[in-house]
């Protein structure tokens, strides 16, 4: 298992809860993901309540702070993921793009942020059913989608 939280303030808490939880086998890894293969950081800024934390300068924060930008493709790739649960605060759009290779993936559980019109939702779906995920009706709330494969 793998999780990826780009808050690093969060990480020992996640640690944390895995181990209280008796969650064995679970690598954690702090840093955001990207669509670039070359290594590089970015600026996350740190808001007092964590679920608004993000890659956009909001109007306030507490703290900027320097995090890696990790290939997505490159853990697609390295980890063969057969789910993924998926809450990033918009970067899924950006995320989800043809040269990503989603063949591994069986089952998607994505938070969608506001996307400012249908498009982007279709362009999603769309990419997500080049790889036989379909949207499962009716989802969970209308801001959470759930696709699966079924071959």
């Amino acid at each position: 298992y793998l999780c990826v939280e780009a808050n690093p303030n969060l990480t020992p808490l996640i640690k944390k809860n895995h181990k209280i939880n008796e969650v064995d086998g679970c690598e954690v890894i702090s840093g955001v993901m990207s669509n670039d293969e070359i290594q590089h950081e970015a600026d996350f800024y740190i808001t007092e309540d964590f679920w608004a934390s993000s890659l956009d300068p909001p109007l306030e924060f507490l703290e900027v702070k320097r995090v890696p930008a990790i290939s997505f493709n490159g853990i697609l790739k390295k980890y063969r993921p057969t789910c993924i649960i998926c809450d990033i605060e918009g970067g899924e759009f950006e995320l989800l793009t043809p040269g990503v290779d989603f063949s591994s993936v069986k089952t998607v559980i994505m938070e969608v942020h506001n996307p400012g019109s249908i498009e982007p939702l279709k362009q999603l779906d769309m990419f997500l059913q080049s790889f036989g995920l379909l949207l499962q009706n009716p989802p969970f709330r209308p801001d959470i989608l759930l696709f699966k494969r079924f071959s």
